[in-house]
């Protein structure tokens, strides 16, 4: 069973969401699918918690101590540089277009559409499977 396959299983309103972002990335709306893709994130993570009253860094604290994702996958939404969290609190800035990401020593400015691919192309597949693998467990616990 695929990725996608298993979130729908746990959550057609989900499914239905990561598909949204898929195919607002296969017609150039970056920015909108990573928007997007993050969003269905945090509700996934807030959902596995069943809790609404803590925030992103929180819930992937939690889902870390409770065996729901392992240290790589930790380290992935909470780097400090390119993380997933690091990236969501950026573009909700209202500034986000002053600011740029590094990776490997280039700049890419937010700014520029192009950043956005790559950020989508960087987090989105790795997303979607952590958003998989913490339904998977939250089903069989």
């Amino acid at each position: 069973m695929n990725d996608f396959d298993t979130i729908w299983l746990y959550s057609k309103y989900y499914a239905n969401i990561v598909a949204s972002a898929k195919r607002l990335n296969e017609i150039g709306e970056n920015y909108a699918a990573l928007v997007i893709l993050l969003n269905v994130f945090e509700l996934v993570a807030k959902s596995v918690r069943e809790t609404d009253k803590k925030n992103l860094i929180d819930d992937i604290q939690w889902l870390a101590q409770n065996g729901f994702i392992n240290k790589q996958d930790e380290n992935f939404l909470n780097d400090e540089q390119i993380g997933v969290r690091k990236i969501r609190n950026l573009m909700m800035h209202r500034d986000v277009y002053q600011y740029c990401i590094e990776i490997d020593n280039v700049a890419y400015p937010f700014a520029d559409d192009a950043t956005w691919e790559i950020m989508y192309n960087l987090l989105a597949e790795r997303l979607i499977h952590i958003m998989a693998i913490i339904v998977s467990k939250k089903q069989f616990c």
